[in-house]
């Protein structure tokens, strides 16, 4: 698993939840800190590479 912030290097988590899923990565749990609104993410990727080879874009993310 792999855990990341929402807003990783300025990026937001809308553009994060895109590229996740180009990457075929499932979203495990996401969680914000109420106190300081530090989120965090962490996704699983997948087993094979089935769901990737499988996309319809042939381009890597």
């Amino acid at each position: 698993m792999l855990m990341l912030e929402i807003s990783h290097y300025g990026t937001t988590g809308t553009e994060m939840k895109i590229l996740t899923k180009a990457m075929c990565w499932d979203v495990k749990s996401i969680k914000n800190d109420r106190l300081n609104e530090v989120g965090a993410a962490i996704y699983q990727k997948p087993t094979s590479n089935e769901c990737y080879e499988s996309r319809k874009e042939s381009k890597p993310p």
